[in-house]
């Protein structure tokens, strides 16, 4: 199978939702075993595709597991921003809930949040206002 995702990697010109589609594949079979190649695999699928919103979701998921918060947030804010109402209302939840986490996470390691725009916009009930300048270490 990953000799079949590289394959389509390489012709991705042509069809690289198809070679995207094919290391998502890849990816949850990694996750069983393996969840530092599921990693690779999604961040791999999410380059090829970026309009795939659960993909790029789970790449972010992954990439917060690892600790690369940067990549995360990012993947959660691609998500938040082009995350279709009614079509990708499981990926736009799963990158709300991830971004909820790292939020949580930064006040307990005391991290200093770059604010994401589009989370200012979501008609969601935030538990801690969303800054809009970072104002240091959360505390």
């Amino acid at each position: 199978m990953r000799a079949v995702a590289e394959d389509k990697a390489k012709r991705a010109g042509n069809d690289a939702k198809a070679a995207a589609a094919a290391y998502r594949n890849l990816a949850l079979i990694a996750a069983v075993s393996d969840p530092g190649r599921a990693r690779d695999y999604y961040a791999q699928a999410a380059k090829l595709d970026p309009s795939d919103m659960l993909g790029m979701y789970w790449n972010g998921w992954y990439q917060q597991d690892a600790g690369r918060l940067d990549a995360a947030q990012a993947a959660f804010a691609q998500v938040t921003a082009a995350a279709k109402p009614g079509s990708d209302d499981e990926a736009l939840l799963g990158a709300q809930l991830g971004t909820g986490i790292f939020r949580i996470n930064a006040a307990s390691w005391g991290l200093r949040l770059r604010p994401i725009k589009a989370l200012r916009t979501l008609p969601i009930a935030w538990p801690c206002p969303i800054p809009a300048t970072p104002s240091g270490s959360v505390s």
